[in-house]
C-alpha cells in the first residue's frame, strides 16, 4: 500500500490555502495540515505527526519576515531539522530567495506557478523523507548495541548521501544521474533518451540495498563535491557538513 504524503501548509490566505489544499489532496494524494501565521504554526506542531514536506509563504499577518522566521525555526528544532520546506511566495527577487535557501528551506516556487511544478516537488520531497529515518533505539550493551549502533551509522550514510542528492537537485535543476557523472565518483549508464543513471548509487541511496561495506570514499566525494556548490553560509549547507561530519566520527 502506497504512503500518504503528510504535508504541513502554512498560509494565510483562506482562498490560496483552500486551492493548495485541494491540489495537495486530489493530485498528490497528501493528508494536508493548516496553519495560518507563525504563531499559530507553533500552537499546533506538537498535535501533529511529522510531516514529509512543510510548504509555506513567506508574508503573513504578524509580519514579511514571518515566513523566514518559521523556516529558521524549523531549523533549530531536533524534531524538524532536516523534513524538506518548500516556499511558496510571490516575491520574486533573488534575494528573498538567497536568504529562504540560506535559513534552510529546501525549495522556492514563484506565484502563479503550474500545478505540474508543485506536484514534482513534492513527490520529490515525499520520496526523500520516506527514507530519512533515525534510528534511536536505547542501547543494552554488547553485541545488540553494536548492531544498533551499526545500523544508526548506516541510516545516517544513507539520508547523508540522499540529503546531497536533494541538495544537488534544488541547487542546478538537474537529476541525480547529472550529479553521479559530474562528480566523477560513481559508474554512469548513458541511456538513448538522454538520461543517465548509476546503479551503484542507487544501491546507495536505499537501506535495503545498503552495501554491506560501502565504500566510504564514494558517499564522502559525493557529499563534498556538492558542498563545494553550495553558496557560503548556507543553513543548508551547515546541515548537510554536519551530516558528513557525523558519517566521518564513525
Amino acid at each position: 500500500m502506497k504512503q500518504q504524503k503528510r504535508i504541513l501548509l502554512i498560509e494565510d490566505n483562506p482562498d490560496t490555502r483552500l486551492g493548495l489544499k485541494i491540489d495537495l489532496t486530489t493530485y498528490a494524494q497528501a493528508r494536508v495540515w493548516e496553519a495560518e501565521d507563525y504563531e499559530d504554526t507553533l500552537r499546533m506542531l506538537d498535535r501533529i505527526p511529522m510531516p514529509h514536506l512543510i510548504i509555506t509563504d513567506l508574508m503573513m499577518p504578524s509580519g514579511t519576515d514571518a515566513g523566514l522566521r518559521l523556516i529558521a525555526h524549523f531549523r533549530e528544532m531536533e524534531r524538524f531539522r532536516y523534513i524538506p520546506i518548500l516556499v511558496i511566495s510571490a516575491r520574486d527577487q533573488a534575494r528573498d530567495l538567497e536568504e529562504a535557501l540560506r535559513l534552510g528551506a529546501t525549495d522556492y516556487l514563484i506565484k502563479p506557478f503550474e500545478l505540474r511544478d508543485l506536484l514534482a516537488r513534492v513527490e520529490r520531497a515525499h520520496e526523500y523523507s520516506k527514507k530519512l529515518k533515525i534510528v534511536s533505539e536505547p542501547s543494552s550493551g554488547g553485541v545488540a548495541d553494536h548492531s544498533r549502533k551499526s545500523g544508526h551509522h548506516r541510516q545516517l550514510l544513507v539520508n547523508t548521501l540522499n540529503m546531497a542528492v536533494l541538495c544537488w537537485e534544488n541547487l542546478t535543476g538537474e537529476k541525480k544521474g547529472d550529479l553521479a557523472l559530474k562528480s566523477g565518483m560513481w559508474n554512469v549508464t548513458k541511456h538513448a533518451n538522454g538520461s543517465l543513471s548509476s546503479r551503484t548509487m542507487d544501491r546507495y541511496l536505499s537501506l535495503p540495498t545498503f552495501p554491506e561495506k560501502p565504500k566510504m570514499a564514494l558517499i564522502f566525494g559525493t557529499v563534498e563535491f556538492v558542498l563545494q556548490h553550495m553558496p557560503e553560509h548556507s543553513s543548508t549547507k551547515q546541515q548537510l557538513s554536519h551530516m558528513l561530519e557525523q558519517c566521518k566520527k564513525h
